[in-house]
């Protein structure tokens, strides 16, 4: 009964908020989202910061921000807005564009001569969500799975396997998918850019350049609301030794937390970057990434440093929690249960075979990344908006 009474009332709040529609959509208006007004980040700020370079002023910015950011202290004529209240449905109805990289407030009533672009927050197709997996979405979430893809112009896709993925988890219509790559992995096609980026990264931690660097970024468990916390159970030091042995050089080891999860590591072997603002240009500085589930997985394999893969907890995450999309044993990674299979891994790394491994991943998916998502969005926004 309550899921029916939920469900009554996001179909009339929608209703209701039409009202709005008295106000006109302003033609050259865009409105920039990430993380429903949680961060300055993902998608919507690389897409945001290539379309203010090379349009300038000739649009007006809103930026959905619930804490404000320093970082748009060097944009000028960028308005800013927290999420949620009447501001907030003003500017998404009113908007000629509006872009984010979760899901869209079913509630809102988004008109058709609006351009609704979801551009998501990871491309993978590793672990599952929405209707996929081990989902108990009941009839309310359902029903807002719904209206939010109605709502959509586009939703942006990696690659054919994450299209087909987003159709099954949220119920996006295919004709509704734009493939052209997410425009935070633009940059890694870019050498110049990457090697700027990890010298920021490394002189603001203090770390050397003849150091390598190896970062390990596990995904959240059970219900991305809950924040529960997630046991750093790799022996470090074991860890360190064997990437010295493997890559010739000494290594730091380096931690960020899932944006979602309020975890920090305090260790003289940890350095924690979970409060730095941008996990791309973390991938940009590391030597090595060490993940489970999460997409970052895909985000950097584009660079074709190595990666490794520790799931412990495989098993129980697959029958219990959100599972897999595509079958763990089917990735490029080479993939450890425990600190012996990962010494191992470490160990008997070959660069060749990785390479041709995730040569062959890109292919099979069919990836659109290329480093030009960007510009293609920017492009498709401004013909929109003239």
């Amino acid at each position: 009964m309550k899921q029916v009474i939920k469900a009554l009332f996001i179909i009339g709040l929608r209703e209701i908020l039409k009202v709005l529609w008295l106000f006109p959509v302003k033609k050259n208006r865009v409105v920039f989202s990430s993380y429903n007004g949680k961060k300055y980040a993902c998608n919507p700020m690389y897409l945001f910061e290539y379309i203010y370079k090379h349009e300038g002023h000739d649009l007006e910015y809103i930026w959905v921000l619930n804490n404000g950011s320093a970082q748009l202290d060097d944009f000028d004529g960028v308005k800013v807005i927290p999420s949620g209240g009447l501001w907030h449905l003003f500017y998404s109805l009113s908007s000629r564009v509006y872009i984010t990289n979760d899901g869209l407030s079913s509630y809102i009533p988004f008109r058709k001569s609006q351009l609704i672009i979801n551009t998501w927050h990871g491309g993978g197709v590793y672990k599952s969500s929405g209707l996929g997996g081990n989902s108990q979405l009941k009839l309310a979430d359902r029903l807002s799975l719904k209206l939010m893809a109605k709502n959509l112009s586009f939703f942006l896709s990696s690659s054919d396997a994450f299209s087909n993925n987003m159709q099954k988890f949220y119920l996006v219509p295919s004709k509704k998918m734009l493939s052209i790559g997410m425009p935070r992995n633009d940059l890694f096609f870019d050498v110049s850019l990457m090697d700027k980026y990890r010298s920021q990264v490394l002189d603001q931690f203090g770390i050397s350049k003849e150091v390598g660097l190896v970062l390990y970024t596990p995904t959240f468990r059970g219900d991305v609301a809950d924040s529960a916390s997630f046991l750093l159970d790799i022996d470090i030091s074991r860890l360190l030794n064997c990437l010295e042995e493997r890559f010739g050089k000494s290594f730091k080891f380096m931690f960020r937390a899932h944006h979602s999860v309020q975890q920090k590591h305090d260790s003289i072997d940890v350095i924690d970057a979970s409060d730095y603002p941008d996990s791309q240009k973390l991938l940009c500085a590391a030597d090595v990434l060490i993940s489970d589930y999460s997409s970052i997985l895909w985000d950097f394999l584009l660079t074709k440093k190595p990666c490794f893969v520790y799931a412990p907890d495989s098993s129980l995450y697959e029958a219990s929690d959100r599972g897999f999309s595509t079958s763990i044993n089917s990735w490029p990674f080479p993939i450890a249960n425990d600190n012996n299979k990962l010494e191992d891994n470490v160990l008997e790394f070959c660069n060749e075979s990785y390479t041709d491994s995730v040569r062959s991943h890109l292919i099979n998916l069919k990836s659109h990344e290329n480093g030009q998502a960007s510009q293609n969005l920017c492009n498709l926004i401004v013909e929109s908006c003239d």
